[in-house]
């Protein structure tokens, strides 16, 4: 997941956004003060989000989001759902299945959503030559038939955006190539090594193998780290292995 700081006005940098004043937790006599008393890095970035299935069953156990949701949408702003995920990906709260160090993975981001945009432009929206299929939609290129060879190649796990009334055919064609994949019956383009490889994969598996993966200046360093069941997890839980759609 790919992060960046938000501008003070998306939000109110004077509130708490300690789990303290948020009242995070369900069962506050269980969380550490360090965690419990630090104030939250706000950030931005997708809605879409690829976690851990041990941190989202952990979340549903000890999370309650109802004052962090209220507060973040005082301002009213356009944007500020995007702060959601990205925020509690970049805050520890002590969970299982967690990242410990997602600034160690700085602004790689492969999988999460292919998109094609086109800013600073005079249009956002409407017909736009520079797209392959001729049309922008809030500054990104429609998906039609003419990104199909793209749409086959790429790693991500959602395609932003196609729309179905304007061409149906990209719809139509992906779900034959999906079909057509999951059965044997084309060449898959799927390399497996490449997810594998991922740095989120490669803490969380090292986690799960009772190792943890530190930041070192801009390297990562793997060691060996006794007593550290309580992280014992899962590697990412990947939805699909194949390109899906937003359909948003």
């Amino acid at each position: 997941m790919s992060l960046y700081t938000v501008y003070v006005s998306k939000y109110h940098p004077e509130a708490d956004w300690s789990p303290k004043g948020l009242k995070l937790f369900k069962n506050e006599s269980k969380v550490s003060q360090l965690i419990f008393e630090k104030h939250f890095t706000i950030r931005k970035f997708y809605d879409e989000v690829i976690l851990s299935r041990s941190f989202v069953d952990a979340v549903f156990e000890n999370i309650d989001f109802t004052i962090f949701l209220k507060q973040m949408a005082e301002t009213g702003l356009y944007g500020v759902d995007e702060m959601f995920w990205p925020t509690i990906f970049m805050n520890q709260l002590g969970l299982p299945g967690q990242l410990e160090n997602p600034k160690c993975h700085g602004n790689v981001d492969g999988i999460t959503r292919h998109s094609i945009f086109k800013v600073g432009r005079k249009i956002t929206s409407g017909p736009f030559w520079e797209c392959k299929s001729k049309w922008l939609r809030h500054s990104i290129c429609v998906l039609g038939v003419e990104y199909l060879p793209e749409i086959d190649r790429a790693t991500e796990l959602h395609m932003n955006k196609p729309l179905g009334e304007f061409d149906f055919g990209t719809v139509i064609c992906t779900a034959e190539m999906l079909h057509n994949r999951t059965k044997g019956l084309r060449k898959s383009t799927f390399n497996e090594t490449y997810y594998r490889n991922l740095p989120e994969v490669v803490e969380l598996n090292s986690k799960r193998d009772g190792r943890i993966t530190r930041c070192l200046g801009n390297q990562l360093e793997d060691f060996l780290s006794a007593g550290l069941s309580h992280f014992s997890i899962a590697s990412l839980l990947l939805i699909s292995l194949v390109p899906n759609f937003d359909l948003i």
